[in-house]
C-alpha cells in the first residue's frame, strides 16, 4: 500500500530535464505521476485494473487538457527524456502508460520497514472499506452480467468506460460509493 503523496524534486522541474519543457508538458507529467499513485497497484501503471489501462481521451480529460496536446506530452516523455538519455514512460504493448523509475518517486521517510505494516488511520480504513464494498458490488454485478464482464475484459476503451459508468451509477444508488468519478 502507498501513500497519497508521492516525491517530486524541485531540481527537476527548475533546472532538470523538464526545464525546457512548457508548462502544460510539466504538469501533465506531475498529473500522471498522481494518476498513477491512485491505481490500486501503485507501482507506475496508468490502468483501471491490470490489462485494462486508461484511455488517452480519459487521461486527458483527467489532467485537464485536450487530447492533442496530452499525446504530445506523452511523446516527450517516451523519448529519451531523462538526462540520462532514457525515457521517463513506457508504452507497453496493450497501451498501458508505464512510469520508468516509479520508486524514485515514492518516498522513503517514514515507510515501514520489510515485512512491517503501517498503522492505518481511521480515514485510510474508511477509504479501504469503501473500496472492499466498491469491489464486491462490481463483483457481484459481473457475475449478475456476463456481457458486461466480456466488455470489461474487450479492447475496446469506450465499451470499458461504459461499464464503469455503469458500475459508478450502481454504487451511487447502492450507497456504497463515494460518489468518485
Amino acid at each position: 500500500m502507498g501513500y497519497d503523496w508521492f516525491k517530486v524534486h524541485s531540481e527537476g522541474i527548475l533546472r532538470g530535464s523538464l526545464a525546457d519543457s512548457d508548462d502544460t508538458t510539466q504538469m501533465i507529467w506531475i498529473k500522471l505521476l498522481a494518476m498513477a499513485n491512485e491505481t490500486r497497484s501503485r507501482d507506475g501503471h496508468l490502468w483501471f485494473a491490470p490489462r485494462h489501462p486508461y484511455d488517452r481521451e480519459f487521461m486527458a480529460q483527467s489532467c485537464h487538457t485536450t487530447l492533442p496536446l496530452f499525446n504530445y506530452a506523452v511523446d516527450v516523455f517516451v523519448k529519451e527524456n531523462y538526462t540520462d538519455g532514457t525515457p521517463r514512460l513506457l508504452i507497453e504493448d496493450d497501451g498501458t502508460l508505464f512510469i520508468k523509475n516509479w520508486e524514485k518517486y515514492q518516498a522513503k521517510v517514514g515507510k515501514p520497514k520489510e515485512g512491517e505494516s503501517p498503522p492505518l488511520t481511521k480515514t485510510a480504513r474508511s477509504a479501504l472499506e469503501r473500496e472492499a464494498l466498491d469491489m464486491v458490488t462490481t463483483i457481484r454485478f459481473l457475475d449478475k452480467h456476463p456481457d458486461m464482464r466480456e466488455l470489461m475484459n474487450s479492447d475496446d476503451a469506450v465499451k470499458q468506460r461504459q461499464v464503469i459508468d455503469k458500475l459508478i451509477e450502481l454504487n451511487k444508488m447502492s450507497g456504497l460509493g463515494d460518489n468518485r468519478e
